[in-house]
């Protein structure tokens, strides 16, 4: 509703065409030249949309104070309380939608999880710190690994006050390579205790798959006979 009917409506209205003017058309501007710009991304003509709104807002307002005026005011205000309702909706849907494009952040924490109850089952007696070197490909870093998820480094008075039966805290060090020519190389792979890896097959070495974090990727038919669609690349 926002660009169908408030925007316009603001647009036709004489008392608010002229602050409609200044929130709409420079924004138009910016965003038809961004258009012809071969690489296009949605975060870059992202800060459109604050002006937009509020040019919306302008039209919105014009037509719910006026709703007792006519029938015609009151339809347009039903209408307006109805897409309130139907973005609520929509923006839950997507929400949901949206959580389940992180395959990369419910790997690292699942990793965290498995950690202690796996690789730490005799850290040894005279163990203070143990080190857990973490291998994160490209798409791993693009689904949702931020620094905030990584675990920090013990701190020096928990690493030295560790008594042999207590278990040692763990030192996550965490490794984002991207060369191809590194990774091709076997002895790269062998300092590694973890790897979350898109591609398994590309991961040199004798490793075993412990779990698989599935995501969403996208909306497909599928015929009779097929148990699965494989969308996108």
């Amino acid at each position: 509703m926002t660009y169908m009917l408030c925007i316009p409506f603001a647009a036709l209205q004489p008392a608010i065409r002229r602050h409609n003017r200044i929130l709409v058309l420079p924004n138009l501007v910016f965003v038809t030249l961004y258009s012809f710009q071969p690489h296009k991304e949605w975060r870059f003509i992202v800060y459109v949309v604050p002006p937009f709104l509020t040019a919306a807002a302008l039209g919105a307002n014009w037509i719910w104070t006026r709703r007792s005026k006519t029938v015609v005011y009151r339809l347009l205000s039903l209408i307006l309380l109805a897409s309130v309702l139907a973005s609520f909706v929509a923006s839950g849907f997507m929400l949901a939608v949206s959580s389940l494009n992180y395959p990369g952040a419910e790997a690292l924490n699942r990793l965290h999880t498995l950690v202690p109850d796996s690789a730490l089952e005799d850290p040894g007696p005279e163990a203070r710190v143990t080190t857990i070197r973490v291998h994160m490909d490209t798409l791993s870093c693009m689904t949702g690994i931020t620094r905030f998820l990584q675990q920090p480094p013990p701190s020096r008075k928990a690493a030295s006050h560790n008594t042999s039966a207590e278990r040692p805290p763990l030192h996550y060090i965490y490794d984002k390579t991207e060369d191809e020519d590194t990774l091709l190389d076997p002895v790269f792979w062998d300092q590694f205790d973890w790897v979350l890896a898109e591609r398994p097959e590309r991961v040199i070495g004798r490793w075993e798959i412990v779990e698989t974090v599935d995501a969403f990727a996208g909306i497909g038919i599928v015929r009779p006979g097929e148990e699965d669609i494989e969308i996108g690349e």
